[in-house]
């Protein structure tokens, strides 16, 4: 008999971020806590959906599941590149990884958060009142070239501009229907081309980056075998170092957008600012500014969900699963849970600033997945991602007041874009400092 499990797929395509919601409303469960792992089909085959703190345990468990051929190429190849870390297992996914450990360390993070603050003070400094800018497009690019720089990289601005554009491009583009995709694919060619060329101008003695530094680690990294990896690869993993930095300007832009819409959280921002208790010199930030970075994490996931497969016969968390079966970490229903997230819907930092965090442990807040950074799939970057967002909450701040002519968030859309938020420079703001 037919199992009548939903089709992941179809609730995607219907909902977007809301297919979890869709899919608990239909089979009548409850949230993650309560519920936290569905059967469901993805393309017509058997697959688990996990969610909540319980589900991230499994989900994480390598000795239980394994990444490689999880996520769809046509995704995969476009976001993260061909041959990257995250589709690897075992002991070849342990070094590949100890890459991106080593140069995202604590001195690393607040090499590239230092960076991030330079690039927003001079921009402040050459900013002209009455002038309009966007949030996204001013953020990325004085992320993208502070990425660059702290990756050993040195290009002209033209060249990074471009550079940026097409990792902005394949952000936007890697899972939509429609001609984003094209879009995102031919800028991920031509990034890959641009990236191949600096591990070889490495290699081939006419480049001699920062020792230590990103582009120096990628050309000279060695896999599992001790053998250098293939010039594609070691393009890939530069690339995968400095994206994500550049794609956090998505997140600056929701960040303005939800303090156009609640004025009260931007004045406190203000407040602290004004207190010198966050600082772009210092690179400091304070309880209220981190708070809004966090938060705005949480209600404005990236990725709707993350895949891998069953490594055998088993069961997880009460369902049988065999051999090779999908299993899918929900994201947005592990971050909207509303037993450990109250009203999850509502835009509330107040959470973060009473012990939100500690309800559900590390494993309720997840937009770059869950579990141990080191010994599993947790992306590294997520203390550079908050502190590259809180200095955007200020810098935003700073500038002037938004303005969003089109508020609405297609939800639907698959990454969702941010609003098109405008700052309209006004007279700056100057930290106690």
């Amino acid at each position: 008999m037919r199992s009548r499990r939903p089709e992941l797929a179809v609730a995607l395509l219907r909902h977007g971020y809301g297919y979890s919601d869709g899919l608990r409303e239909r089979i009548g469960v409850g949230g993650a806590t309560e519920a936290p792992s569905l059967p469901v089909r993805l393309l017509g085959s058997p697959a688990l959906l996990v969610a909540g703190p319980v589900g991230v345990e499994a989900f994480t468990d390598v000795s239980r599941v394994r990444r490689h051929g999880a996520t769809p190429g046509v995704v995969a190849n476009v976001l993260f590149g061909h041959g990257a870390v995250h589709a690897l297992d075992d002991e070849a996914h342990r070094v590949r990884k100890q890459l991106f450990v080593e140069v995202l360390d604590a001195d690393g993070v607040a090499r590239l958060v230092r960076s991030v603050c330079d690039g927003w003070e001079h921009l402040i400094e050459r900013a002209v009142a009455g002038t309009t800018m966007s949030v996204e497009e001013t953020s990325a690019r004085v992320i993208g070239h502070a990425a660059l720089d702290w990756a050993g990289i040195e290009v002209p601005t033209p060249v990074g501009d471009r550079v940026i554009r097409w990792w902005a491009e394949e952000v936007d583009g890697f899972g939509v229907v429609g001609p984003a995709y094209p879009r995102a694919r031919r800028a991920r060619r031509r990034s890959d081309a641009w990236a191949r060329d600096r591990i070889l101008d490495v290699r081939g003695l006419r480049s001699y980056p920062r020792d230590g530094s990103l582009l120096d680690r990628a050309a000279r990294w060695r896999d599992e075998r001790g053998a250098v990896l293939p010039l594609e690869t070691a393009a890939v993993d530069l690339q995968n170092g400095m994206r994500p930095a550049m794609a956090t300007s998505r997140f600056v832009a929701f960040a303005a957008h939800r303090l156009w819409e609640q004025p009260s959280w931007r004045d406190r921002v203000a407040a602290e600012i004004a207190a010198g208790a966050s600082d772009l010199a210092s690179a400091r930030f304070g309880p209220v500014v981190t708070a809004v970075a966090r938060e705005v994490r949480r209600v404005s996931p990236f990725v709707p969900l993350l895949a891998a497969r069953s490594r055998r016969a088993q069961e997880i968390l009460g369902h049988r699963v065999a051999e090779n079966d999908p299993v899918l970490l929900d994201v947005v229903g592990t971050l909207r849970d509303p037993q450990t997230w109250p009203e999850p819907r509502r835009f509330d930092p107040g959470r973060f600033l009473s012990g939100g965090p500690a309800i559900g442990g590390a494993d309720a807040l997840i937009p770059q997945g869950g579990g141990s950074v080191v010994a599993g799939h947790r992306c590294p970057g997520e203390d550079p991602v908050l502190g590259i967002l809180s200095a955007g909450v200020v810098a935003t701040t700073m500038l002037g007041e938004a303005g969003v002519p089109r508020p609405r968030i297609d939800e639907r859309r698959l990454p969702a874009r941010p609003p098109a938020v405008e700052l309209h420079v006004g007279t700056l703001m100057r930290s106690a400092s």
